[in-house]
């Protein structure tokens, strides 16, 4: 059977009060990953969408990890939709949005070999993940440094690691 998994978007404006800064705001339930993900982590993108990574480190078919996922949800007709999941690496515990407006999953892998992250980047209005690039073991979460560079965390390797541009290449 599929098990789909809700969450409840509760959009709030700490800016300001009142009937004017809360219009329009509510809350809504919308399904997110599929029979063999879990949804994880959840980041907010640059253009007021939301970004959920959804994996599973245990497939519901047997013992081996699944593909993660990522997926946009955004804001239609005063509605939050999830778009198309986008396959990334093993298991998805973490994501970000870079200073560009890219996003960045952690894909956990199978818990014992070197893993991977992977950018997922806007091309021709589609958004497509980018070749994996190999960290440590088991990253469990990933994040923007002030400089634009990625950081992330490998929980097997005791290490963090940090990810850099280097004329258009990333690279750990």
């Amino acid at each position: 059977a599929s098990a789909f998994y809700t969450f409840t978007v509760a959009a709030t404006n700490a800016g300001g009060s009142g009937p004017t800064s809360t219009a329009n705001f509510g809350s809504q339930t919308v399904s997110v990953g599929n029979a063999t993900t879990l949804p994880w982590m959840m980041a907010n993108g640059l253009d007021g969408s939301i970004w959920v990574s959804s994996g599973g480190l245990v497939s519901s078919t047997g013992g081996s990890p699944s593909t993660g996922v990522v997926q946009q949800l955004v804001k239609e007709n005063g509605q939050w939709v999830a778009q198309s999941p986008i396959p990334v690496g093993l298991g998805a515990p973490s994501i970000t949005v870079g200073q560009d407006g890219s996003i960045w999953v952690a894909n956990a892998g199978n818990g014992t070999t070197p893993s991977t992250v992977q950018q997922i980047v806007q091309q021709a209005g589609a958004w497509v993940a980018q070749s994996p690039i190999t960290v440590g073991i088991l990253p469990t979460n990933i994040t923007v440094g002030q400089d634009g560079s990625i950081w992330v965390v490998n929980a097997k390797s005791n290490t963090v690691q940090q990810i850099m541009n280097s004329g258009g290449t990333w690279t750990a």
